[in-house]
């Protein structure tokens, strides 16, 4: 919206109005689609927040990208002007990869956001796909919006499917499980520095729901901070809690739109060593595929465990303090021989012992091992 203009309801409206008579064709089909796609509260009004951020000064509606909402060149709906089978046929066509090269896919952004905003908006309820649910206060019929954006991605994962191409999601898994297995990647921004500026990672819980939702997917972690405060010892500590769980960590902005890191040379050259150290680790252990047994167990509770395909286990410490631990391995579950002398090597440092069913490990403050069991 235009920076005079007071940010009240009926303004946006009328300037919504006038978009969709303008002469920017683009812009204003933009605009004809939040008027059909809009969800609307019980009073029929719509749902929208005044924002003022990098990516948007103005009103932010709330649109239900269901692809089987009527639509017209006079009034075409959000999945319409977003992805549509004429639209993918373009995308992937012979001549576009000719022209700009082979696209890999799409990327969803903001899975989750206003994923609880409520649409009683009557066509919205009759193109629902699935059964509509009720409101419980009131018992009138509504549908969440996450109902909506399931249909939408479920409609957009089966055609890049078919198409053989990929599906990656931003904002998820966050309150909602229904979305991981249409998406081939997951991923989230977030903060790992609290407002003092205090390292504060996401706990074991947070990530084992990421790690577990998305299986053997990859998952991908954008660390949205101020990168001067997020010194290279908290990139480290970063990585390393990364590297457990098999999940790639890379970096974007501060606000999630100015000055992004992979812009700014003295950030990424600082780190350079971290994650020529790190990332190749993580893709080989998300290339063997996380398993949710791990047939091994720790004596100290203290230090975590992880596995990926049949020989690779991480270790981590996530104390403050250095912790000793025994890692005992199920042989016979892992399909090796019972009696034989194996050999165990840290992929951290090199180094390497030999074990029968039990090796011995000491890890520093929130350190990480990568352990491969040798053939």
């Amino acid at each position: 919206m235009p920076p005079n203009l007071p940010r009240t309801y009926d303004n946006a409206l009328v300037h919504l109005e006038t978009l969709a008579k303008g002469k920017d064709a683009k812009l204003a089909d933009q605009a004809k689609a939040v008027l059909s796609s809009g969800t609307q509260d019980e009073r029929g009004r719509y749902n929208l927040e005044f924002r003022r951020e990098p990516w948007a000064d103005g009103a932010v509606f709330v649109l239900n990208p269901n692809p089987e909402l009527p639509t017209t060149p006079d009034k075409p709906t959000k999945a319409a002007l977003s992805y549509s089978f004429a639209i993918a046929n373009q995308l992937y066509s012979a001549d576009a990869k000719a022209k700009r090269g082979e696209q890999d896919g799409e990327y969803l952004d903001s899975l989750e956001t206003w994923a609880d905003t409520l649409d009683y908006r009557p066509q919205h309820l009759a193109s629902s796909p699935f059964p509509v649910p009720f409101e419980t206060n009131s018992y009138k019929p509504v549908l969440p919006q996450w109902y909506s954006t399931y249909t939408f991605t479920q409609f957009l994962s089966n055609d890049l499917h078919n198409r053989d191409k990929i599906l990656m999601a931003n904002a998820t898994p966050i309150r909602y499980s229904i979305f991981a297995p249409l998406c081939d990647v997951l991923g989230i921004e977030a903060n790992w520095l609290d407002a003092t500026g205090k390292y504060t990672p996401e706990t074991d819980s947070t990530l084992n729901l990421r790690r577990t939702m998305s299986g053997k997917k990859p998952y991908l972690i954008l660390q949205n901070t101020d990168y001067d405060k997020f010194t290279p010892e908290y990139v480290e500590k970063y990585f390393a809690r990364c590297l457990f769980y098999g999940i790639y960590p890379s970096m974007f902005s501060a606000n999630a739109a100015d000055n992004p890191y992979w812009e700014t040379p003295r950030r990424y050259n600082r780190d350079r060593k971290l994650f020529k150290k790190y990332i190749p680790l993580v893709k080989r252990l998300s290339a063997a595929d996380w398993e949710p047994l791990t047939y091994a167990t720790v004596s100290n509770r203290k230090v975590w465990i992880e596995r990926y395909g049949k020989r690779l286990f991480t270790l981590y410490n996530a104390t403050g303090s250095t912790q000793e631990t025994t890692l005992t391995l199920s042989l016979a579950e892992l399909g090796l021989p019972p009696t034989a002398t194996l050999r165990i090597k840290n992929l951290i440092d090199g180094t390497e012992q030999t074990f029968s069913a039990q090796s011995k490990w000491t890890l520093a403050p929130e350190q990480v091992l990568v352990l491969e069991i040798l053939p």
